[in-house]
């Protein structure tokens, strides 16, 4: 067991049995040594944690995960906790309520994960299955949800993760710049050209969308290579770039669902002439990015759902490959 940076990627574990709780608990304590937590809030987190995993091992089928990210705002350190799986449907306006139990339990489980979480989201369909997104964070003041967000997690198997996504806002030129970075292979070496991309989008903020692709390009010369998806999101339109398989879409209520187009590639060896693209864009659009560790993907009728953590837990849950690293960036405009 390994410690791995999960500020900006998610730990993923598999929920077979009770065993696994133990597990996920020893590894939850390694990746959260160091950093600013009180032993009353990592006791908080491991019940939230247990209460979750229990759920799943009792009633959930088909995939049954739980997510774990550190999240940071300003000075305000907190946890991410996520649990996904295939169904069945769960009314949780119902099941929230203490005493409610499909089983032979006392039916506090869900009404613990909300006493003791400082926000909770609850997502469940037919087609996607169910998504439980808990925050809880070491100051009482709850920062705004992020928005874009992701979910990146590495091949099943793997410590380190391939996949990257990073973001921030250009006040001065009123656009938020998404990057998607999905490393060549998996572990470790797979991990090294997407940090690095990442580096270089934060060290020349001020450079425009080509220009920062040339430079990435050229900074991954030394390394294995990856697919690269930017994109600067404005109030009307939406300008990109990406070069391999990264896949992008818009999601609106106005139009059909509209493709991005990543031309063939390998950026830091052998990329096409690059060349920016430009689309309208309004408000109530979903932007996703996603890379080839998801199947493909149709959620129209997800766009009603107002928190792109919760559209990116949702999109995991269905269609999130196990033999490649996963990443799903979410923007709500």
């Amino acid at each position: 067991m390994e410690k791995v940076d999960i500020l900006n990627k998610h730990l993923s574990f598999s929920v077979k049995d009770a065993s696994f709780l133990h597990f996920i608990r020893k590894s939850f304590e390694l990746n959260t040594e160091g950093y600013p937590f009180e032993e009353k809030f990592i006791s908080d987190c491991f019940i939230i944690i247990s209460e979750l995993g229990t759920n799943l091992i009792k009633y959930a089928k088909g995939r049954k995960e739980i997510l774990i990210r550190l999240l940071k705002h300003e000075d305000n350190w907190g946890v991410e906790i996520i649990s996904v799986d295939n169904g069945p449907h769960i009314n949780f306006a119902v099941a929230a309520v203490d005493g409610f139990s499909t089983g032979n339990s006392l039916g506090t489980g869900i009404g613990t994960i909300q006493r003791l979480s400082d926000n909770v989201m609850f997502f469940s369909d037919p087609v996607f299955g169910n998504a439980i997104v808990a925050h809880k964070f070491c100051k009482s003041e709850q920062p705004a949800l992020r928005n874009p967000d992701w979910v990146v997690t590495p091949k099943s198997g793997e410590t380190f993760c391939g996949d990257a996504v990073s973001s921030f806002y250009n006040e001065e030129k009123g656009f938020t710049r998404i990057l998607v970075s999905d490393g060549l292979g998996h572990g470790l070496e797979a991990s090294k050209p997407s940090s690095l991309a990442i580096e270089t989008l934060h060290n020349n903020s001020e450079l425009g969308l080509q220009d920062l692709f040339v430079k990435i390009h050229e900074e991954l010369s030394k390394t294995r290579g990856a697919a690269l998806f930017i994109m600067d999101i404005y109030q009307d339109k939406l300008d990109y770039m990406g070069i391999g398989n990264i896949s992008s879409r818009i999601l609106s209520f106005q139009e059909k669902s509209k493709g991005l187009i990543s031309k063939p590639g390998i950026v830091g060896h052998k990329i096409s002439r690059l060349q920016a693209f430009s689309e309208p864009i309004n408000k109530g659009d979903v932007i996703i990015s996603y890379s080839d560790g998801l199947k493909s993907i149709n959620l129209e009728h997800l766009l009603k759902t107002p928190v792109p953590i919760v559209i990116a837990s949702a999109l995991y849950s269905k269609y999130a490959l196990r033999n490649d690293d996963r990443s799903i960036a979410v923007y709500k405009h």
